[in-house]
């Protein structure tokens, strides 16, 4: 996907077929998720969990935490959990894997209707959550390497009267702005009442790509971010981050990252941007 974003010259664009399933599985609502950080975590045990009561004891877990603990508790229950490993072996489908053409298209539906009511349901909430999960994790994490701070605090801080971080929301996904009742409401009463000063700004940055400025090692930094993210980037060894990055298939040489001395450059590097950008919209 970032390849793709970068020959859109920064702008966040997803294919065709990535907007009709969204669509169709009616998961335009995803922003939703946004309003508060284990609503996203849930999402995704809500996927592969049918059992209500260790939905609720999981839920009861999960926010009876602090928010900085929520992904580490997230992580720990993944991969203690056998259901997970058996669901993501049947059910997880990567969508340049599945057939896109007409025949397969018809083929795929026949094979669904041949399904149980029942299974058809449940297939769909799986990847209704799936789908969910996964557009609202990825904004979060732009989010937190293009401003930062992460969507799900930008959207907080939003709500309480913090234009700016309205205007970084907005910036990152401007479904935001459908989906959101305090955004929608905010958005509306600006231009009824014509508040310039807030909609200049607000415009500027709905114009702007996400990815404004040359970010030399894009998928590099989104592998930080998604690292920060899971509170894991200050506690992996260089030399275990390198060995993910091969995992990744991302060429060392490309990124720059040949030793673990050059992968400690990359992350000043990677600390210099965000600041740098948190700096830009004070």
């Amino acid at each position: 996907m970032f390849k793709a974003f970068g020959a859109s010259r920064g702008w966040i664009r997803f294919s065709p077929r990535m907007h009709e399933l969204t669509t169709r599985l009616k998961c335009l609502n995803y922003p939703e998720l946004y309003q508060d950080e284990a609503r996203i975590h849930t999402a995704l045990f809500r996927a592969f969990f049918d059992d209500d009561e260790k939905i609720n004891q999981f839920l009861t877990e999960l926010t009876s935490r602090p928010v900085e603990e929520q992904s580490e508790f997230l992580n720990q229950t993944l991969q203690e959990s056998t259901e997970f490993g058996q669901w993501m072996d049947e059910k997880f489908v990567h969508l340049d894997a599945l057939d896109w053409s007409t025949a397969g298209r018809a083929k795929a539906q026949l094979e669904f209707e041949k399904l149980p009511i029942e299974e058809q349901q449940k297939a769909i909430r799986t990847f209704q959550l799936t789908l969910s999960f996964g557009l609202a994790s990825f904004h979060n994490f732009v989010a937190l390497m293009v401003h930062g701070r992460k969507l799900t605090q930008l959207v907080n801080e939003a709500m309480t009267g913090n234009d700016d971080s309205f205007y970084l929301a907005a910036h990152i996904d401007r479904n935001i702005l459908e989906q959101i009742p305090y955004f929608k409401n905010r958005y509306l009463r600006a231009q009824r009442e014509g508040e310039e000063n807030f909609l200049r700004p607000l415009n500027y940055r709905l114009q702007s790509p996400q990815f404004k400025g040359k970010i030399r090692h894009r998928l590099l930094y989104m592998l930080f971010t998604i690292l920060e993210s899971m509170r894991w980037l200050d506690d992996l060894k260089h030399r275990e981050i390198l060995d993910i990055c091969d995992q990744l298939g991302l060429e060392r040489y490309e990124n720059r990252i040949e030793t673990e001395k050059a992968l400690g450059d990359r992350l000043r590097d990677y600390r210099d941007f965000q600041i740098m950008n948190r700096m830009s919209t004070l």
